[in-house]
């Protein structure tokens, strides 16, 4: 996928492209020329996109898809409004999107379903209410990070392709995961590499994100939490010597550490595939 710099201008009223620049850079910016709605003709709205060309052949999809990414949430790309009563950020639902869009609901929902056909966009719910209509990364990402719930919705050998190549992040949705030592295992349950860190998100999200080339070897993750930095050496020290994980370069170095310690239970188990504890 390129990945340009290009400011678009647009009708507010049919969605055809009126102007655009572009430039050979690593962002897409996509500017709004609004034209007769409240924020006024000469307005324009910019955000950095990764993109691919959606290719409707309706015109006017166009518009309601760059008013779309407009309500992008960060690394989720969910479709949300921000509610200063409640200081967050709450998904948009049909209603809330037709009144963006300007025209009727059932406009509106033959987008969505048109959307949802091609791929480009997908409603999530969760126990019975709706989590969000999340936006296809492969066209349009709010940022270089992605949750690991969004990839896996939409995951492709286009998206994966995509994601190596601008070396996009894939976060975990988790809370903090503190300091701490953390086994890949594979789809059969062996443990394929151990290590550790004081940060395990962001060491994890690297691991998630094709820096590595085993990466879809990765089925699920177990963390075991550390207060102690100087346990949390010797016990990976210790496990990398008990199981001598195929991907830890040191691992015949370390096998030949002679003592034994304690079996720690594991605290956190991540599945990879589904994105979820």
């Amino acid at each position: 996928m390129t990945i340009r710099k290009k400011t678009i201008y647009y009708d507010g009223e049919t969605g055809i492209i009126q102007n655009e620049y572009d430039v050979g850079i690593s962002e897409l910016v996509v500017g709004f020329k609004v034209g007769s709605s409240k924020y006024g003709k000469s307005s324009r709205f910019s955000k950095v996109f990764q993109m691919e060309d959606p290719e409707f052949k309706t015109p006017t999809y166009y518009k309601y898809f760059y008013k779309c990414l407009l309500s992008l949430e960060m690394i989720t790309n969910r479709l949300v409004g921000f509610t200063y009563e409640e200081n967050l950020n709450k998904p948009l639902n049909e209603k809330d999107l037709t009144k963006i869009f300007g025209y009727s609901e059932k406009t509106t929902l033959r987008f969505i379903e048109t959307c949802q056909e091609k791929d480009i966009i997908a409603r999530i719910d969760k126990n019975g209410e709706l989590y969000g209509y999340l936006i296809n990364p492969l066209y349009a990402l709010n940022g270089n990070k992605i949750s690991l719930e969004t990839f896996n919705k939409f995951k492709t050998d286009a998206l994966v392709k995509s994601i190596k190549e601008n070396r996009t992040k894939v976060i975990l949705n988790q809370k903090y995961l503190g300091a701490g030592i953390y086994c890949l295992y594979n789809k059969n349950e062996n443990i394929i590499y151990i290590g550790k860190s004081k940060d395990l998100d962001g060491r994890l999200s690297n691991h998630l994100s094709y820096h590595y080339g085993w990466r879809d070897e990765v089925y699920r993750i177990g963390i075991i939490n550390f207060e102690n930095l100087q346990d949390m050496d010797l016990y990976e020290i210790y496990l990398i010597g008990k199981h001598k994980p195929k991907y830890n370069k040191d691992c015949k170095r370390k096998s030949e550490m002679n003592y034994s310690l304690p079996t720690k239970k594991i605290d956190k188990i991540i599945d990879i595939k589904e994105g979820c504890m």
